[in-house]
């Protein structure tokens, strides 16, 4: 009875999942192509939603056909090296997915994908993504949840545009370059040059205590790029990289045929490897070293069921 709660709770979760991705995609995407859909309102992050989609894309067509739109109208936005490394804490099967949508990033002139196993000859297994109308010519990054690729669109790829995403989504908090590397997955190193920098040119200000942390004044950021009502970060990565990982496990034989104290002991190891996405978030769950042996089964479930509840008023 309790796995049968699991995978009750997992599917759930999965609906959840991607209505996620399509209102972040409907937020970043282009206004002609989505209108009277519901938008996202947090901060997205593009690269965390390119490997959610593809870990999604058998269990809806159209996140598939608007990742290789994406690929071809709007991936010089993207930060190869990040995706890299986003990728390693997903299933092998995301991995493979994202040198397909590389190939059709090196198809549409970006050569920066070969780095990541792309020929240059998409092959989309065998399923030839659609272009419909609704998909229009290009990113139109206007809405709140878009600041980060607009940034990106106007200082450029990388760590200063990312950093000053995050410090606008945290509603001028003071923050260290330790978590601001937990929010951007940017090496503290490469922060504190870009902070220190920004800093110098009275982008950020910065404390005067040890260690030094960092913040912005959000309203006059506002008023420049005329957004009512800034959005807020989420920690979206290690989320999705427990949602992609829990599915496929619960989709496996393992979940399927082990025993029920088998199935407990993956549950609390997934929970566990993943609390960041759940600590960072503010999502309380069960304690996994609260419960002993098969009971963490009933308690996991409910930490399914508590997930999607959050994505569906976080997002």
């Amino acid at each position: 009875m309790s796995r049968e709660r699991v995978a009750k709770s997992a599917e759930a979760l999965r609906r959840s999942a991607i209505d996620v991705a399509w209102r972040q995609w409907c937020a970043v995407g282009s206004l002609s192509s989505i209108a009277g859909e519901a938008r996202a309102s947090a901060l997205v992050d593009p690269e965390a939603l390119i490997l959610l989609s593809l870990a999604l894309r058998d269990e809806e067509r159209r996140l598939w056909d608007v990742v290789t739109w994406w690929a071809g109208s709007g991936v010089r936005l993207l930060s190869v090296q990040r995706i890299k490394k986003l990728a390693r804490e997903y299933p092998p099967a995301v991995q493979e997915r994202l040198a397909e949508f590389a190939s059709y990033a090196v198809q549409s002139g970006d050569k920066r994908w070969r780095s990541l196993g792309a020929t240059g000859e998409a092959e989309p297994g065998g399923r030839e993504p659609r272009r419909e109308k609704w998909f229009g010519e290009g990113p139109e990054l206007i809405e709140p949840a878009a600041l980060l690729l607009r940034l990106r669109a106007g200082f450029g790829v990388g760590a200063k545009a990312d950093l000053l995403s995050f410090l606008l989504g945290v509603d001028g908090a003071w923050c260290s370059i330790r978590l601001i590397s937990a929010g951007t997955y940017y090496t503290p190193r490469a922060l504190s040059t870009a902070a220190g920098d920004m800093a110098r040119a009275r982008l950020v200000h910065a404390s005067g205590n040890k260690p030094v942390q960092f913040r912005v004044n959000a309203k006059p950021w506002s008023d420049l790029l005329e957004i009512r009502r800034l959005a807020p970060w989420r920690y979206w990565q290690p989320l999705y990289a427990f949602l992609m990982n829990t599915l496929a496990w619960v989709d496996s034989d393992e979940f399927q045929g082990g025993t029920d104290y088998l199935v407990s002991s993956k549950a609390r190891d997934l929970v566990i490897g993943h609390r960041a996405g759940f600590t960072r978030n503010g999502i309380d769950v069960p304690r996994p070293e609260d419960f002993k042996g098969e009971a963490y089964l009933t308690a996991f479930a409910g930490t399914l069921h508590t997930t999607a509840r959050w994505l569906a008023r976080s997002v």
